[in-house]
């Protein structure tokens, strides 16, 4: 497979991987791997450069969910608001025992996923002066 295109089989695995990871993993595995490298950043950085750290971080967690509209725009379109419920027959209890759940924990997987993701470019960004 002599492809021309590496960086587009970079990108089409790591989103591969993205996806699976959002599909099988369960959220509070992630939830244990973000808290065990978060411990291992307490030990590595002084205290000004961990609250810098978690400070952009979450700044960037919630500009690309919550100012971008993205976390709205899930919840539009996979949780119907209680008026659209009403309005729809049969619509009432649709999805509440099985779906709701499994995707309200994929929704926390991504979140888990994307916060670890983030607080590595940080840890990434803090290194970077002695780099260069």
């Amino acid at each position: 497979m002599g492809s021309k295109k590496p960086f587009f089989w970079v990108v089409l695995t790591i989103v591969a991987e993205m996806a699976l990871i959002a599909l099988l993993v369960p959220s509070s595995f992630l939830g244990k791997v973000h808290d065990m490298e978060y411990r291992w950043m307490e030990g590595m950085y002084s205290e000004p450069s961990l609250e810098w750290l978690e400070e952009r971080a979450s700044e960037w967690h919630y500009t690309l969910t919550e100012r971008t509209g993205l976390a709205d725009g899930m919840r539009y379109m996979f949780f119907p608001t209680e008026e659209a419920r009403a309005r729809e027959r049969g619509m009432s209890r649709l999805g509440e025992n099985v779906w709701f759940p499994y995707l309200e924990s994929r929704g926390k997987a991504l979140s888990e996923m994307l916060s670890t993701f983030l607080l590595r470019i940080g840890s990434i960004l803090v290194w970077m002066p002695l780099i260069m």
